[in-house]
């Protein structure tokens, strides 16, 4: 992809140049309609758009969405540096997490930002009188980062503006109906 990349970034560059245009010159209000949703799959590696971040945050009220795919998180990382990938991780508002990576430090902030949650533990006791329990509450992570690296095949978390967050389970459209 190397020697196709600025010829990516140019012609994406271009496009969304000329959506930016017809939503400015739009009758309903400054808005593209329909909405134009670009998908830019393996960003960093085919079309490492320089205006990415400014454009996410600018332009969504336009009518102009933005679906970008990354293999890794250090990929975003070297192309964008960490300051601006991380801008742009903050604006995404749903992220899906495949596991199999190797990146233990990125799985370690997904499961931060799961969150915990609050699971229920008794504990059994003896004593002079005989056998007591009481029960106690443990904040445990939702998943914990391995759990997340070691999510099976066909599966991703994740992760949407406000909601919970949940693993999905996927099928690929050459299979089956």
């Amino acid at each position: 992809y190397a020697s196709a990349s600025p010829l990516m970034t140019a012609v994406a560059e271009h496009v969304l140049d000329t959506g930016l245009l017809l939503a400015n010159n739009s009758p309903w209000g400054g808005r593209l309609c329909p909405p134009l949703v670009s998908v830019l799959d393996e960003l960093p590696s085919t079309a490492p758009l320089p205006t990415l971040r400014t454009r996410m945050a600018n332009e969504r009220a336009l009518g102009l969405s933005f679906i970008y795919a990354a293999q890794t998180w250090r990929q975003l990382v070297i192309c964008y540096g960490e300051d601006e990938a991380r801008a742009m991780f903050g604006l995404t508002n749903t992220i899906v997490v495949f596991g199999g990576g190797k990146d233990g430090e990125f799985y370690k902030e997904v499961s931060d930002l799961l969150g915990t949650t609050r699971v229920s533990r008794r504990s059994y006791n003896l004593h002079r009188g005989g056998w007591g329990s009481s029960f106690y509450g443990d904040d445990v992570p939702v998943l914990r980062p391995e759990e997340v690296r070691q999510l099976p095949e066909r599966h991703a978390l994740v992760l949407a503006e406000n909601a919970r967050p949940f693993v999905a389970r996927l099928s690929r459209c050459i299979e089956g109906r």
